[in-house]
């Protein structure tokens, strides 16, 4: 599947740097419209007593919103180089994530490389697909069958023996704009 890697390295308002890769099995790419908030247009009088309301969309403010669907475990934290560091466990890259999003600001998204197809529009595979944009949802779960043995890695434990998290499916939603409403 196409590579997905999230890092908030030139995101002024967060210290701490993190480099996250998400094996991604699904990614969905909105481009839709801005709506503008609702705003009030005087009726004629006749219609004086609806329940309408009028809203204008301003065809030139628009958003691109990716959702990215798959999973994290402990391989997709990333050193600085993009190279492979893993962590304990999972769990370590869960807080990272979170705490990219509850910092907030613009984070930047590469979706893919020329490896996987991911050529820009000069057909060139020197800069991809990579925007920069706001962790606008978060969705992390895990499941009784993300976990594995403490002690000897297996998959294959009993209930009673101590167990770490091997993995958590996630769903992230980026909007392009380094604030809320900027496309």
């Amino acid at each position: 599947m196409t590579s997905v890697y999230l890092t908030n390295a030139d995101n002024s308002i967060q210290s701490t740097k993190y480099y996250i890769e998400i094996i991604a099995n699904k990614i969905e790419t909105d481009c839709t419209p801005t709506i503008a908030t609702t705003l009030q247009r005087p009726k004629s009088p006749i219609n004086q007593g609806s329940d309408s309301i009028t809203t204008f969309i301003d065809l030139q403010q628009r958003a691109k919103i990716i959702t990215i669907y798959g999973y994290i475990d402990k391989y997709s934290n990333r050193a600085s180089n993009w190279a492979a560091n893993a962590v304990h466990d999972a769990g370590v890259v869960k807080q990272r994530l979170e705490r990219m999003y509850d910092r907030g600001g613009a984070n930047k998204l590469y979706v893919g490389t020329a490896a996987d197809g991911y050529y820009n529009i000069t057909n060139s595979g020197v800069a991809n697909y990579i925007m920069v944009g706001l962790i606008t949802k978060m969705k992390i779960t895990e499941s009784d069958t993300d976990h594995i043995d403490r002690i000897s890695n297996s998959e294959d434990y009993p209930s009673a023996t101590r167990k770490i998290a091997d993995k958590y499916d996630v769903i992230i939603t980026i909007q392009e704009g380094a604030t809320r409403g900027q496309t």
